[in-house]
């Protein structure tokens, strides 16, 4: 998915080429960044307005550039998902 973000994550354009730098959750002060489109490589920065990606001026390499799984916020869905509780609903059947 592209340009997204977790709920309360704001979204962080990379300078260079504009597509969404993906942050997850857990990502504080000092995480590496990566952008899937031009390789540029980012640190995060508090700011007043709280964290920035602040250029490197490095190259992420191909291991750096995989989509991976955000588990936290599979986590907090699936969490939420039971907290529904919907499998005690009835099913329905067809008339």
């Amino acid at each position: 998915m592209a340009s997204h973000s977790d709920a309360g994550i704001p979204l962080l354009d990379c300078p260079h080429c504009g597509p969404t730098l993906v942050r997850e959750r857990d990502d504080g002060e000092g995480h590496a960044l990566y952008c899937r489109n031009c390789s540029s490589a980012f640190t995060l920065v508090p700011t007043d307005q709280g964290l920035r990606a602040q250029p490197t001026g490095a190259m992420g390499n191909a291991s750096d550039l995989v989509a991976r799984a955000d588990a936290g916020l599979l986590h907090r869905l699936m969490a939420e998902f039971d907290a529904l509780a919907l499998w005690i609903l009835p099913l329905r059947t067809a008339a």
